[in-house]
């Protein structure tokens, strides 16, 4: 199923910011981490839940220093969402302490 989904992103002509994030979510939700990865870099634009899909894709598969890395270049860290996402991923892995901002909470 997601190789089809896969082949409809890459023959569809028009792609728009949706259709890149539920392809991406797709990915997300199946484990398939790279190929999240690899159309999360490849797409023209960003909105803040693209960055939250990839960062939470991230952390549940415990690649916080990518994922650090991904919320490193956040265009606006105050969105809570990615922080929480950030968050959930150190709390999973116990090292809830390195998360340096303590004005948002979950």
């Amino acid at each position: 199923m997601l190789k089809m989904v896969g082949l409809v992103m890459h023959a569809k002509s028009h792609r728009n910011l949706v259709s890149w994030n539920t392809t991406i979510a797709g990915y997300v939700h199946n484990n398939e981490v790279e190929r999240a990865y690899g159309l999360f870099v490849r797409m023209p634009e960003r909105d803040l839940f693209s960055w939250t899909l990839m960062i939470t894709c991230c952390t549940r598969n415990g690649e916080l220093e990518r994922a650090r890395g991904l919320f490193n270049l956040l265009p606006d860290k105050r969105d809570a969402a990615c922080w929480n996402a950030m968050s959930a991923g150190y709390a999973k892995k116990g090292r809830s302490d390195e998360m340096r901002a303590k004005n948002l909470v979950s």
